[in-house]
């Protein structure tokens, strides 16, 4: 009888290449958006990179098909927009109206 592996690898990696002179702290900006995108199905890292912003998942198959790993490496001029839309996209909000707006907002006492 042949075994099924219980294991399955599935990898992606994307570099996005960071431009915005605003000086804030992006580590800290990327938690507080993954925290404002609520209850979903994945796990993120955030580290300080020296260049690009980098997305590396894998998908967690012991929490279900959906379910993420994510290792996010954010360079020092990478913009709002860029990591809130980069986390928009990996928890599949991208394209719901105002959610990468709500998500760039994430922390700031906007009025």
């Amino acid at each position: 009888m042949p075994t099924r592996s219980l294991h399955e690898f599935v990898e992606e990696a994307r570099e996005i290449e960071p431009s915005d002179p605003e000086e804030f702290d992006r580590v800290a900006f990327a938690l507080e958006a993954v925290r404002a995108l609520g209850p979903t199905p994945i796990t993120v890292a955030v580290y300080p990179r020296q260049q690009g912003l980098r997305v590396d998942s894998v998908r967690d198959w012991r929490r279900g098909g959906d379910a993420l790993w994510v290792m996010l490496g954010v360079p020092a001029r990478a913009s709002r927009a860029q990591i809130a839309y980069v986390l928009a996209d990996l928890a599949g909000r991208a394209d719901v109206p105002y959610a990468v707006d709500v998500l760039v907002n994430a922390g700031q006492n906007v009025v």
